[in-house]
């Protein structure tokens, strides 16, 4: 029982390493210049990508006053992240990010350059523009799980939380200052300067992205297969409890929260003498809050635990929203919506930052597209749906629903608790290594199934009973095609726990993937070992009976 205790006392130790930092300021990310760099380009990509869609909107609305076509270029701009961002996750973590980057930053170039072109030569017409819409969509889906991926390797662990803030900004900022830019280019100037802005811009983050020298782990590994990669990313989702409770708690959020962004237009047309100044100050209001707060969320984390932060960015979120709903005064209805910006920001960046901490390096991008298409689609259903009751019953109706809808959902996560869930210390152990197999072995040759033997205490089993259903969880989100635990029939304390990999390379690869968590865990499973020596590994690789007939010559 001491070898156990002390196994505890090493695993609480290894949840505390993984804890956040004490002492990282809000701007204490941009001292990285190569997290600066990566900001810049971001800021300025999606600032370009909001003008671009307020562009494009203008110009449908010149080419045709159908309102369906007019609806389908926000359709465009939008469906290409549901569509791509899962697959652009897989493909952040399984070649080079730098280099998958510059890829995505070429391809918004090119498209500006055809819209640029298209616009000078008067050749536009609304299928060709949904199509450039469409396909500056896909860059932008396609850019935005390796930016955040990239967050966590550009700055220490204890800055993740601050760095996750300031990419916060980066959508208040552009969500402000893109339709602003573009209209005040619109009226002064013309169409086609919106798109050369954007040109300009986009090869400008294409020489940054080009300076930056990234540091890249060594392998002797070949690349992910595409497939195995994605089925491997969506495992670690389904399987890890802190990112699977996260993602719910995002959804939860984002449906009943984006009401206020979704309706502003109707609810700047609700105050007297109302005119696109009001929709710019209402805009302008809540971009404020979500820099106010982003500016304290450093000291505000160190005092506040992350589910009580949630709660708290809910509640105020929710409030402010039936205040403006309450309201016909314009000065109550932007100081209301600065808070809901402080909530909706303080919110949603605290879900973020738990998501980015609890996936290691090699499945980052995979994790937090994931965490993109929840945010997405979870704003683009609340959209939907606020948007029908508004039809239904009214604007004020519909921003009350929302914030009563928030509350329930409250009371719906009250249990799916972030804490339960404790933090894993996800350094890489870089110097295990794993055996040298005594059989000629091929890369991807398998499938190869391991076998660990046990001999217990039967008075232990339901203890070492809840340890294999944590390894078990853990071995299936590491990519294993199935898991099991097996009693000796000869041997009532003997027990042999098996999981089966896909290949030798994937065998490898877990191996190589090995964190201070696993073995953490591998520490508690052999606490409970009461044999001579450490439980017995196995290892076994599948094999084609057609190899022997081929050996000895027969057909």
């Amino acid at each position: 029982m001491a070898t156990r205790q002390s196994v505890d006392q090493d695993k609480q130790l290894a949840a505390g390493k993984a804890r956040t930092g004490s002492g990282s300021s809000a701007w204490a990310p941009f001292e990285h210049a190569a997290f600066r760099t990566i900001w810049f380009v971001s800021l300025f990509a999606f600032v370009c990508a909001w003008m671009s869609d307020v562009a494009s909107a203008w110009i449908m609305a010149s080419l045709t006053r159908d309102p369906l076509f007019v609806a389908l270029v926000q359709t465009a701009s939008a469906l290409p992240v549901f569509l791509f961002s899962i697959v652009s996750g897989v493909f952040a973590d399984t070649i080079d990010r730098r280099l998958y980057l510059l890829a995505t930053q070429c391809w918004v170039s090119i498209v500006a350059a055809v819209l640029l072109v298209a616009t000078l030569t008067d050749s536009l017409s609304p299928a060709l523009l949904l199509a450039l819409t469409f396909a500056n969509g896909i860059g932008m889906a396609m850019r935005w799980p390796v930016m955040a991926a990239l967050t966590a390797e550009l700055v220490p662990r204890d800055q993740i939380s601050a760095a996750v803030a300031l990419n916060g900004i980066i959508f208040n900022v552009s969500r402000i200052a893109g339709p602003m830019l573009a209209g005040a280019f619109l009226v002064q100037a013309a169409e086609h300067v919106v798109f050369a802005i954007t040109l300009a811009v986009s090869l400008l983050g294409t020489a940054a992205i080009l300076r930056w020298k990234r540091a890249v782990l060594a392998t002797s590994l070949p690349p992910e297969r595409f497939g195995g990669a994605l089925r491997v990313g969506a495992r670690y989702v389904v399987y890890s409890p802190r990112v699977r409770v996260t993602l719910v708690r995002i959804v939860l959020f984002g449906v009943t929260a984006i009401v206020l962004f979704a309706l502003a237009p109707l609810i700047a047309m609700r105050f007297e003498g109302a005119d696109a100044n009001t929709y710019t100050l209402l805009l302008a209001a809540m971009g404020l809050g979500a820099l106010m707060i982003v500016l304290k969320l450093a000291e505000i984390r160190r005092r506040v635990a992350p589910d009580r932060l949630i709660v708290y960015g809910t509640l105020v979120n929710a409030s402010t929203t039936c205040v403006v709903a309450w309201t016909d005064h314009l000065s109550i209805a932007l100081a209301a919506a600065m808070l809901a910006g402080m909530g909706f920001v303080a919110t949603l960046n605290t879900l973020h930052a738990v998501a980015q901490l609890a996936l290691p390096d090699w499945v980052r991008a995979r994790g937090m597209a994931w965490v993109q298409m929840a945010t997405m689609g979870s704003s683009a259903l609340g959209a939907a749906v606020w948007g029908l009751v508004a039809r239904w019953a009214g604007v004020e109706a519909a921003l009350f629903a929302a914030g009563l809808t928030a509350g329930v959902g409250l009371l719906t996560a009250w249990r799916m608790r972030l804490d339960r869930h404790e933090h894993e210390d996800l350094t890489s152990v870089s110097a295990f290594a794993g055996g040298v197999p005594a059989i000629p072995v091929a890369a991807y040759d398998g499938p190869v199934v391991n076998g660990i033997r046990y001999s217990i205490d039967p008075s232990e089993w339901p203890q070492f009973a809840q340890v294999m259903r944590e390894s078990r969880a853990r071995q299936l989100k590491h990519g294993a095609l199935a898991w099991n635990l097996y009693a000796d029939a000869s041997e009532p304390d003997t027990y042999v726990e098996q999981f089966i990999e896909e290949s030798w390379t994937e065998h490898l690869r877990r191996i190589e993937r090995m964190t201070e968590a696993d073995l953490v865990l591998a520490a508690r499973k052999q606490a409970f070992h009461r044999g001579p020596a450490q439980p017995r590994t196995m290892c076994w690789i599948a094999r084609s009976l057609d190899d022997a007939r081929q050996a000895s010559g027969q057909p």
